[in-house]
């Protein structure tokens, strides 16, 4: 690979996971040509085969088209400052971490921080706009801007350019929105603001400017604090119909017929890598409210609602032996991080249950791995056909409404209890021995 592969590229993409590469195939797609920068040499070797990654719909048939002709990705060690001479524009998809999940303070920025350095020694922050594209603390854009004017004595505004755009798309379904939805944006000056302006006309994307990178920040914030929130309403509902005796399904599309004011989310659990961690980081900016009233956040009970609802859902267990089917965060997607279907295998193995897992994604990609705790003491298959005809689980939990889960009830009425976290089979209820649903309303 030549060093001086990204020559005559005009974005840099650094970092190309699940918010990096579909941001830079969308920009390909518009007419950049994208130099994507990555540390990890299975991902990079990946796509320069024209293969990707994870699976993201649309993005197969724009990476094979492009990779070697608009599109570069490569190991950020293999680049030269060569490499990034013709560079005017720089999407940062690194992330600032934090481990406590409660309280995360002190943030963990050498993530960040290395970015940035990296970008120095290769001579890419002069004279550059830089962009700030994943969820973080309020108040990181302006970190960003004090570590690099105190490291490298850069002026924002004058030498070079900082941003804070949030990327706001959902995993299955990122390429179309980031197409569509509004780009939020946060500039320290208006020299910052008129440089993305220009760099934002190929998406031909509405623009909101806001007052600061602090007010596009808590933006983001709000966007997924409120999603979990939302959700976790409609699960202490089905908590309170299942008391009732009331079918909340029934219950909450009555309460939307024709009703403007209502939009109530249908049951089932909420995690993921963004609401399973977001209202943790926005609760921290709730801190001093919290100090002076004695209590938490709306949004912060709402995760421990999620939490709670797992123990229910364990509650409802009968036997030893438990099948769970499917272990990404929801429909359709091939990650497991900060999962609830992890969460409800961990729970189960520290109750002493025996437990097997129907995924048809595992060790698909490093989204869904699985650490030895779990993967040596469970048994793993990819699909329901893979069943020993004289296995009989006397638990099966279906933790995500998957489409292969739909139209299996010949093989799961060979089972016990059927634990349905989705209602998909409600209306067929009557062909198991025992079915338990969320929000279903047994008596």
């Amino acid at each position: 690979m030549s060093e001086n592969m990204g020559m005559n590229c005009n974005l840099a993409v650094i970092g190309l996971g699940r918010i990096g590469l579909p941001l830079s195939m969308n920009a390909v797609s518009k007419g950049f040509r994208v130099l994507g920068v990555d540390t990890n040499e299975k991902t990079i070797s990946k796509l320069l085969l024209g293969e990707v990654p994870f699976t993201e719909k649309g993005m197969e048939a724009i990476l094979k088209k492009s990779v070697g002709l608009d599109f570069f990705p490569a190991l950020s060690n293999n680049l030269s400052s060569n490499s990034f001479s013709s560079i005017k524009y720089i999407m940062i998809a690194v992330g600032v971490h934090n481990i406590n999940r409660r309280y995360p303070e002190p943030f963990e920025y050498k993530s960040i921080e290395r970015v940035i350095h990296y970008l120095y020694k290769k001579k890419c922050l002069e004279n550059r706009l830089i962009i700030l594209r994943p969820t973080q603390p309020i108040g990181s854009t302006s970190r960003v801007k004090e570590i690099i004017q105190k490291k490298y004595g850069l002026i924002e505004g004058d030498d070079y350019y900082l941003a804070y755009m949030p990327e706001r798309i959902v995993e299955g379904n990122a390429l179309e929105e980031e197409q569509s939805l509004p780009k939020i944006v946060g500039t320290f000056s208006d020299k910052s603001f008129e440089i993305i302006s220009q760099m934002l006309i190929p998406f031909n994307s509405k623009v909101k400017r806001v007052s600061s990178p602090e007010v596009a920040e808590f933006v983001k914030l709000l966007d997924n604090s409120w999603r979990h929130t939302r959700f976790a309403f409609a699960n202490d509902a089905a908590l309170a119909a299942e008391s009732a005796g009331i079918d909340v399904m029934e219950a909450i599309n009555t309460a939307n017929f024709e009703y403007p004011r209502n939009s109530i989310a249908m049951p089932g659990p909420v995690s993921g890598y963004c609401l399973g961690k977001d209202p943790y980081i926005f609760e921290y900016a709730f801190r001093k409210t919290e100090s002076v009233r004695k209590f938490n956040s709306l949004w912060y009970y709402s995760i421990l609602s999620s939490k709670y609802l797992l123990d229910h859902v364990i509650s409802k267990v009968v036997g030893n032996k438990v099948l769970i089917m499917g272990l990404s965060f929801k429909k359709n997607i091939d990650d497991y991080r900060l999962s609830h279907g992890i969460s409800l295998v961990k729970k189960l193995i520290e109750k002493g249950y025996s437990v097997s897992i129907i995924d048809k994604d595992y060790r698909t990609n490093d989204y869904t791995l699985l650490d030895s705790i779990i993967e040596d003491k469970v048994i793993i298959m990819k699909s329901l056909q893979d069943l020993n005809k004289e296995d009989r689980y006397e638990s099966v939990i279906i933790s995500v409404n998957n489409d292969e889960f739909y139209n299996q009830e010949k093989i799961l009425a060979k089972h016990g209890k059927i634990i349905d976290l989705w209602n998909i089979y409600k209306d067929k209820k009557n062909q198991f021995t025992d079915y338990w649903a969320l929000g279903l309303g047994h008596k």
